[in-house]
């Protein structure tokens, strides 16, 4: 029976990795060109890849924000806990999400000007 709720919320959506059934890993990157934060989702069951030491686990991913078409190339890097050890981004840095309100926060301002 349990079997079944699983592949129930499979179909569904659901999950028990985090509440409200989100897999995802969140970061947040600035853009070099405009400055702009984005959100970034990793999916910690489909994102994540095995190195080739065996040892580690990796996200690559091409990163485009609204304001521009600016490419941003990063590479997440992982410990077999699934803990970030390492980060390398080319065409940005990596921000807070402090970061990431106040630049949204910026752009309502804007819009409504």
């Amino acid at each position: 029976m349990n079997f079944l709720k699983q592949l129930a919320n499979m179909f569904s959506g659901s999950s028990s990795l985090a509440p409200g059934g989100d897999a995802g890993l969140y970061y947040y990157v600035r853009c070099d060109r405009c400055g702009e934060v984005i959100k970034v989702r990793i999916n910690r069951m489909n994102d994540l890849s095995q190195s080739d030491d065996g040892k580690t686990l990796f996200a690559r991913k091409t990163i485009v924000g609204q304001r521009c078409y600016n490419r941003i190339e990063a590479e997440f890097t992982y410990n077999a806990n699934r803990q970030l050890v390492n980060t390398e981004i080319q065409g940005g840095k990596l921000a807070t999400e402090e970061d990431f309100e106040a630049d949204q926060e910026n752009q309502q301002k804007a819009a409504t000007s």
